[in-house]
């Protein structure tokens, strides 16, 4: 079967249109990700089905840029708290990483379990991850000035594309919008590819039942 690699970024249910989602196969001759696709305004009913259709014939690996689990308490997360560590010990901001049940989050969450709870319905399983997609940028030595500027500015979506090609990713698309949830969702799907070789620079190992994802950066 062939490898198929997908990266969400994934919004809150009220505002689908800010969903991206691409996805990429691997050519063992290039060595390098094959853009197949991508969607901007996915809502569940065309992940599911697109992931479906894929499944029946491929192994699907799968990144969400969403929080996939909540601590029960509230609050962070054991994950949360790692990475923030792992990011002050390297003098990076903290602020991105987002408790999962603070208020803005909440329905992001809601709906990264909500889509979890679907795709794992298929008879071939996704293996699934959560992913932190800008944040596995600093780590991993992009450009810091392209990505806080990568809301407005579209030359620094392009350098960041550029960096991502060095990072075994084919022809990229010429992202030209303002929003940057298709990048995001590029992003994404490097890091799932990356991480189904054991190549990643943080990790906070699933726990069962309560944490069955994978969090990578």
């Amino acid at each position: 079967m062939n490898q198929i690699f997908f990266g969400i970024d994934l919004s809150g249910p009220v505002n689908i249109i800010d969903t991206a989602i691409s996805w990429f196969k691997y050519d063992y001759l290039k060595e390098k990700l094959v853009l197949i696709n991508y969607k901007i305004g996915a809502d569940d009913n065309f992940i599911f089905n697109i992931v479906k259709d894929l499944s029946k014939n491929n192994n699907l690996f799968i990144a969400i840029d969403a929080p996939l689990s909540y601590n029960m308490k509230g609050g962070d997360r054991e994950s949360d708290k790692s990475l923030r560590k792992f990011l002050k010990e390297r003098n990076i901001k903290t602020s991105s990483v987002m408790t999962p049940t603070m208020t803005r989050m909440s329905y992001l969450t809601l709906r990264g379990i909500s889509i979890t709870r679907i795709l794992e319905t298929l008879i071939n399983k996704p293996k699934i991850i959560e992913v932190h997609p800008f944040v596995s940028l600093l780590i991993n030595g992009a450009n810091k000035h392209d990505i806080d500027n990568v809301k407005k500015n579209i030359k620094a979506k392009q350098n960041i594309l550029n960096f991502l090609k060095k990072k075994q990713m084919g022809e990229l698309p010429i992202i030209t919008s303002k929003n940057d949830h298709l990048l995001s969702s590029i992003i994404a799907a490097n890091i799932v590819f990356l991480w189904s070789n054991n190549k990643y620079q943080w990790i906070s190992k699933r726990k069962f039942p309560f944490h069955p994802y994978d969090f990578v950066c």
